[in-house]
């Protein structure tokens, strides 16, 4: 089983609307990558008094800037093949 994250950005607290999130999507600054994937086995010790932390870094699109709030918009997407 495969779990990724993908992160995007809205540089506006109002009027929020899809399009918004998809013109300003966030690169792992790591890897370049849009996904932060988590490989099967990952959550093999996961429990409520052992839960998985996962660190990872973002950087703002080149001229963006949240003066006035931005909205993140956290997409977790797992795939289950058997």
């Amino acid at each position: 089983m495969v779990h990724r994250f993908e992160f995007k950005l809205c540089n506006r607290h109002t009027g929020l609307d899809q399009a918004c999130f998809d013109a300003q999507p966030l690169h792992n600054v790591d890897t370049g990558s849009l996904y932060f994937y988590i490989l099967q086995g990952t959550f093999a010790e996961q429990s409520t008094t052992n839960p998985r932390v996962f660190t990872m870094s973002y950087q703002l699109p080149v001229g963006v800037t949240c003066t006035d709030g931005c909205v993140l918009q956290w997409t977790y997407t797992t795939f289950n093949s058997c």
